[in-house]
């Protein structure tokens, strides 16, 4: 189970990162990667200790006179596959640095342009209609209900800039 959990992360990670057939300009896509090679360094120690359990583990059956050469295989095979995937992931962070920092510096202007916007919705809220006594309680709902539609639409972009400036590591 311990390989085939390995097996299934670098194979799924090592797609992951591929950035062969990816569009490095839809910054959704290149967080994704950078997801994925954060993912391979965060979990590093933790695959290469159990490597070495599993293999520590059949040399001593083999120590016992109970050979597992199949399985010794499997291991130094998943071995090779994490130690290609690493290899990989160094070239690929190299490779998405400049998409990175650009999509970097361009989400920082969007995040205080949204900041900005907020706060001239802010400023135009406290002159609405439904502040205003005479304007009714029908119109005031109506009006109310078109607001909580704009807070909604508000709420997904800061959603969405909340993963922009975790991934890109602002502070």
């Amino acid at each position: 189970k311990c390989l085939s959990d390995v097996d299934h992360f670098t194979n799924e990670t090592k797609n992951n990162i591929n950035i062969k057939n990816k569009n490095l300009g839809d910054v959704f896509e290149l967080l994704k990667v950078k997801e994925n090679l954060q993912n391979i360094q965060e979990k590093k120690q933790n695959i290469v200790l159990e490597l070495d359990v599993v293999e520590e583990s059949l040399r001593m059956l083999e120590k016992q006179e109970m050979p597992r050469d199949a399985d010794m295989k499997k291991v130094r095979k998943a071995q090779e596959e994490w130690n290609n995937l690493q290899k990989l992931s160094q070239v690929v962070e190299r490779e998405i640095q400049n998409p990175v920092k650009a999509e970097s510096e361009k989400a920082r202007a969007d995040i205080l342009k949204f900041e900005e916007s907020l706060k001239d919705y802010y400023v135009q809220m406290k002159k609405e209609s439904f502040y205003i006594y005479k304007t009714g309680v029908e119109e005031a709902t109506s009006r109310l209900d078109s607001v909580k539609e704009d807070i909604k639409k508000f709420e997904e972009q800061i959603t969405n800039y909340d993963y922009f400036s975790k991934m890109f590591s602002f502070t």
